[in-house]
């Protein structure tokens, strides 16, 4: 019994010491195992330390780097110190202003020759030279070369000013001649044993006579003419007078002339220009139209100042042929007609369509039988003579609008006599008549040269005289066919017309 039962527990110490061998076993291959496993290993990582940058390179990207934000250190309250007395406030210093900033100017080198601009600048002033003596192509000739050069653009542009301005004052004053007294070296005057003294130039002379062309003291720059065989036998003296001498007097009558005159428009130094051409002062006369042009205290610039010029004299001459008209004398008024659009302004449209409209509204309803009440005159003008200088001293009731005008007989007396009616026409008359008297009187002032305001006296005039053709009108009704009634108020509407084209024209 005892070996059966050590037989079961041999077995089971053999099965134990079995199991306890193969545990030991597997004990010793897992060791070596991972003694292997660990050896791989080793070389792995030894290989992959070596070629570290590359796999890196291989599976990772470019990052920027990244900086470590410092960690932040924790505040430390200070210490409140010890409250201290307020310092007393501090006083506010003067806070000088900052200095202002310089301005860097950089010297820009000039884009114009200097040697043109010297020289258009010459060209400039040869130009005004010649444009003094009328000479108005050549001048425009030396603006325009001017305006060529390679000159600063202020002068470029003064010479294109000029050339422009030689052509409108060209035009301006192309129907002005200049005096042949007013021009000449020598002129002379002449006393004769009946004490008479005569002004001009001799045009020839012999043995036996002197032919002598007259010139008006009062006025030099009359455009009458009067030649007159003097015998030498009675010729007393002969006293030679210069050109200087001449236009020294000139500008004393042109300055005078000035100083009374009123500019409130272009067309104001219409006379000045006249009279100054006439007397051959070429400065001065280019002076009178710069200013026209350019403007001036109280009145506008100009640029069109030939239009303007070439209007003026077709408003006079429309009137002058008006007032003749009126004055009873048909065929001079066709005479100044025929003058204005032939030999003073030809081929001016503007003086051609106004002559024909005075043609067809006045001139054609003229009747053959018509009577005048007015009685045409010269103008006189009034003047002291200087002894033995040939010159005149112009008065202070003088004006330049009455030598420009002088001999074109503008002055006229009116008489109403025998203008009456009949009947209840006749009070009717008396008014009218009174009317046209005043209107009248007004227009003679604008005649002979006011130096006011032309247009306050046109306005003024007219409104009178319309009123007298009226009145004239009614009168008619009263006493029909009554012919004096009706040629005054033919005549008084000539004037009506006269007023209406200067004012307006």
């Amino acid at each position: 019994m005892a070996e059966q039962s050590k037989g079961p527990e041999k077995g089971l110490t053999r099965k134990l010491d079995y199991k306890s061998r193969q545990a030991q076993k597997r004990a010793k291959g897992g060791i070596v195992t991972a003694f292997a496993v660990v050896a791989v290993l080793g070389l792995l990582c030894g290989g992959a330390y070596i070629k570290k940058d590359q796999i890196l390179a291989f599976f990772q990207k470019e990052e920027p780097a990244v900086v470590a934000k410092p960690t932040p250190q924790p505040r430390v309250e200070p210490a409140a110190p010890a409250k201290l007395p307020e310092p007393p406030a501090p006083v506010a210093a003067p806070i000088a202003p900052p200095e202002p900033m310089r301005k860097i100017v950089v010297e820009k080198a000039p884009n114009f020759s200097t040697t043109d601009e010297q020289a258009a600048i010459k060209l400039i002033a040869d130009g005004r030279t010649e444009l003094e003596k009328f000479n108005f192509e050549k001048s425009r000739s030396y603006f325009n070369q001017a305006a060529l050069k390679q000159a600063s653009p202020k002068t470029q542009e003064s010479a294109k000013t000029w050339e422009h301005k030689a052509q409108v004052f060209e035009v301006a004053t192309k129907h002005i001649p200049v005096s042949e007294y007013a021009s000449a070296e020598t002129s002379y005057v002449l006393q004769t044993r009946d004490g008479d003294e005569r002004t001009g130039l001799i045009v020839r002379e012999n043995d036996q006579e002197i032919v002598f062309q007259e010139v008006s003291p009062d006025n030099p720059s009359s455009l009458g003419k009067q030649f007159l065989p003097i015998p030498k036998a009675e010729v007393t003296s002969k006293t030679p007078i210069s050109l200087e001498q001449r236009q020294e007097e000139f500008l004393k009558l042109l300055g005078s002339l000035e100083e009374k005159a009123v500019f409130k428009r272009s067309t104001d130094y219409y006379d000045t220009v006249y009279l100054s051409k006439r007397l051959g002062l070429g400065h001065y006369c280019v002076e009178y139209l710069n200013r026209a042009y350019n403007g001036g205290e109280g009145h506008a610039p100009d640029p069109y100042l030939d239009d303007s010029f070439r209007k003026e004299v077709v408003r006079r001459e429309i009137d002058r042929a008006a007032l003749q008209l009126a004055g009873g004398r048909k065929p001079y008024a066709e005479m100044v007609l025929n003058d204005l659009i032939k030999k003073k302004l030809p081929g001016y449209q503007v003086a051609i369509d106004e002559v024909e409209a005075f043609r067809m509204k006045v001139l054609s309803k003229v009747r053959d039988d018509f009577k005048s009440t007015l009685t045409l005159k010269k103008v006189a003008v009034a003047s002291t003579k200087t002894p033995a200088s040939g010159s005149v001293k112009a008065m202070n009731t003088q004006s330049a609008k009455q030598l420009v005008s002088a001999g074109e007989e503008t002055d006229f007396v009116v008489d109403s006599g025998g203008v009456q009616g009949k009947g209840s026409a006749a009070p009717v008359v008396d008014k009218a008549n009174a009317k046209y008297d005043e209107g009248m009187h007004l227009y003679r002032g604008f005649k002979l040269g006011t130096n006011g305001n032309n247009n306050e006296t046109l306005e003024a005039a007219m409104k009178c005289l319309v009123q007298a053709v009226d009145l004239y009108d009614e009168a008619l009704k009263k006493d029909p066919g009554n012919k004096s009634v009706s040629d005054r108020q033919t005549e008084a509407n000539m004037i009506v017309y006269a007023c209406k084209k200067y004012h307006t024209l």
